[in-house]
């Protein structure tokens, strides 16, 4: 009797937020909970300085010829994302938005296949699907022992609380119990509010968690992650806080407390954890990819009975779209998969232009298509057409060449949605590499 493939136990789902969660970029819904009577226009014309900005910086700066230069230049947009924040505060954009504003907007966003994601979410954090086809997994279905997971969203968007009231409206959608998506974990930046007891009004100001800056690039990004998957290692699913009930518009956050810092946006962390994270040289060296046959599994000692090391310890799984993950997806050593969320015409183009340029091998289960119709866009350019579309062919053909400092970069794996990327963990072989 053929065994059914199951997908190895995710122990850490790690996940972007705007573009991967979501269909397309939500700042705009995110300004719209401005009491401003020109919102719109206001937000429209901060858009247009930020990418004039972005422009200007991009052409000044020297151009990348390796993955520490790219990684270099992702880090040095802080000072752009920096002056566009800035301008953000001094327009007031926010000044005198409630949680109720933020709620509102919130539920006028389109989540990326939500089924899919509420089911996902609540697998992980239940434990409760199936593993591998070993006999110690189906022993442990059996008994119905259960390993519960943790699921993470690590975002540079605005507002922590609008991503939460995000997850509940979807957790109402999908009649998912709310508890379960109490315990995700959020990281981002927050509006900071006029008083710390929940009751308060934003000031316009928005928090800056480093004590310098807020999570604004790729190596902040990286930073939080480090923080976040070092918490994991040491502590037991089990041992997890519980979500503290809060309509605080400074914080929603769950889970372990930000790095070096409080969970209120009034009380920044103190200046002295910028020292980690600002440049190219505190990225952490990637480990080698990990073989799906070597009979260890990234490194991973089997114990008597198992078939695969995940069954023991669980992978830990990033998902991102642009090139603000790149450095998660691609650079850490404690993700064991790196996938890339969206397959539509204008999905993913910055991070894909970043993999073809260092090497980066991009795998698709079906070649470049056009089959995730929900993409609407990518945050840094995407354009639509015939002529997108062999871009992108163009983009995810990086010769597999790429390393850091001589060792190899791991491959990612390019997914349509969240059955799909369940579907990628039990069949990684399915996905090729290829530009058909």
């Amino acid at each position: 009797m053929s065994m059914v493939a199951r997908a190895p136990r995710i122990a850490h789902l790690v996940l972007d937020f705007d573009q991967t969660v979501t269909i397309s970029d939500t700042l705009a819904i995110l300004a719209s909970a401005s009491p401003l009577p020109d919102a719109n226009a206001v937000f429209s014309a901060l858009t247009d300085a930020y990418l004039k900005d972005y422009a200007a910086h991009s052409e000044s700066y020297p151009t990348p010829t390796s993955v520490q230069d790219e990684a270099a230049f992702l880090a040095s947009l802080r000072s752009v994302e920096q002056r566009s924040i800035e301008r953000v505060e001094a327009s007031g954009l926010f000044k005198g938005v409630t949680t109720a504003d933020i709620a509102a907007a919130a539920r006028r966003v389109a989540v990326r296949r939500p089924t899919e994601l509420a089911a996902l979410m609540s697998q992980v954090l239940r434990g409760n699907y199936t593993t591998c086809a070993c006999a110690p997994c189906d022993a442990n279905i059996q008994s119905g022992r259960v390993v519960a997971g943790r699921v993470s969203i690590v975002s540079v968007n605005w507002s922590e609380t609008f991503i939460r009231h995000v997850l509940l409206t979807l957790s109402a959608s999908e009649r998912t119990a709310e508890a379960d998506f109490a315990r995700v974990e959020i990281y981002a930046n927050n509006l900071v509010a006029e008083s710390s007891d929940g009751g308060g009004v934003a000031t316009g100001k928005l928090d800056r968690r480093f004590g310098a800056h807020g999570l604004w690039t790729a190596a902040d990004k990286l930073r939080i992650l480090d923080d976040i998957l070092a918490i994991h290692s040491s502590l037991s699913s089990n041992s997890l806080p519980s979500s503290p009930s809060s309509s605080c518009l400074q914080s929603s956050r769950t889970g372990p407390p930000p790095p070096g810092g409080s969970d209120l946006a009034s009380q920044p962390a103190p200046a002295a954890v910028d020292t980690a994270g600002t440049g190219v040289e505190n990225f952490p060296p990637p480990q080698p990819p990990r073989s799906e046959d070597n009979g260890e599994r990234g490194g991973i000692s089997l114990r008597e009975g198992y078939e695969c090391g995940w069954c023991e310890r669980g992978l830990t799984v990033y998902v991102g779209d642009s090139a603000t993950d790149f450095a998660a997806l691609v650079l850490h050593d404690r993700v064991d998969r790196g996938i890339v969320m969206g397959c539509s015409q204008r999905d993913n183009g910055s991070l894909l232009a970043i993999c073809r340029r260092r090497g980066v091998k991009v795998l698709s289960r079906d070649g470049i298509r056009e089959g995730d119709a929900e993409g609407d866009g990518e945050k840094e350019g995407g354009r639509g057409g015939a002529s997108h579309e062999t871009e992108l062919q163009q983009l995810a053909g990086g010769d597999g060449d790429g390393d850091w400092d001589g060792a190899p970069l791991r491959p990612l794996y390019r997914v349509a949605g969240w059955s799909e990327l369940l579907e990628c963990l039990r069949h990684p072989d399915r996905w090729k590499y290829s530009l058909t």
